[in-house]
């Protein structure tokens, strides 16, 4: 669920965390997504090198009031949650809903079609949404640069909003490192450090089922989806009857 860091109560990371520490991702993870997710522990899923080495935010409600009354939020306040028609969209932001509820935090669902959501979410009009990401190649830079460097704001794919100047110059080294195990390691810290703001309530990763036949061989599936072009695949031998 992306947040929109340049709210005027979002922009205080308190109030983020304390987001963090309301939804009780397991469970969605059990009743929603039905096991087709791993819990994400930062915006690189665990099957890229780096990714999947932070700490999940712990569901503590009682936590997360304190926060808010730390952070000085208003008793009034309303969370608005943003969503695309989607069966998944909905049972999960109703899931979120009633988790922040939980924690005193009074939420509203809207509804928007696509292309007027996406037009809300790059101009910074919505507060809370829920949206993908899709990376092009499978490398942890395509997650961490795009999402979360500050020249990347909106349509640029980080439509969070947020803009650490620390978090920028790590992200301007990122994909320095030629060799594969120093890169993993900073590619880890960065996204450890984005963790640590809270700009999104970290949700899961989507887990890809395969079902493949025995007449061909060669497949293998790949960290990401959108990296198969299928060069490997060939039909398996005949056999003989």
């Amino acid at each position: 669920v992306g947040l929109n860091n340049e709210d005027p109560v979002l922009r205080d990371p308190r109030v983020r965390r304390a987001l963090n520490h309301a939804v009780h991702v397991d469970r969605i993870l059990e009743r929603v997504v039905e096991g087709r997710g791993v819990r994400a522990l930062g915006a690189v899923p665990p099957s890229l090198p780096g990714g999947g080495t932070g700490e999940a935010y712990a569901y503590d409600p009682d936590r997360a009031r304190a926060l808010l009354a730390e952070a000085g939020v208003p008793e009034d306040w309303v969370l608005e949650l943003w969503q695309r028609p989607s069966p998944l969209a909905s049972q999960v932001l109703e899931a979120v809903q009633t988790d922040l509820a939980a924690a005193g935090v009074t939420s509203e669902i809207r509804l928007r079609d696509w292309s007027a959501l996406k037009a809300s979410i790059d101009s910074g009009e919505t507060s809370a949404f829920f949206i993908n990401w899709y990376a092009d190649y499978p490398d942890a830079e395509n997650f961490l640069v795009p999402l979360f460097h500050s020249r990347n704001i909106g349509g640029g794919g980080n439509r969070a909003r947020f803009a650490q100047p620390e978090i920028d110059a790590m992200l301007d080294r990122v994909d320095r490192p030629d060799d594969p195990e120093t890169r993993a390691r900073f590619a880890g810290e960065v996204d450890r450090a984005v963790l640590a703001h809270a700009p999104w309530i970290y949700l899961w990763h989507p887990v890809l089922e395969v079902a493949v036949s025995d007449r061909v061989t060669g497949y293998r599936p790949h960290a990401i989806s959108s990296c198969e072009r299928w060069l490997d695949v060939k039909p398996a031998p005949a056999v003989a009857p």
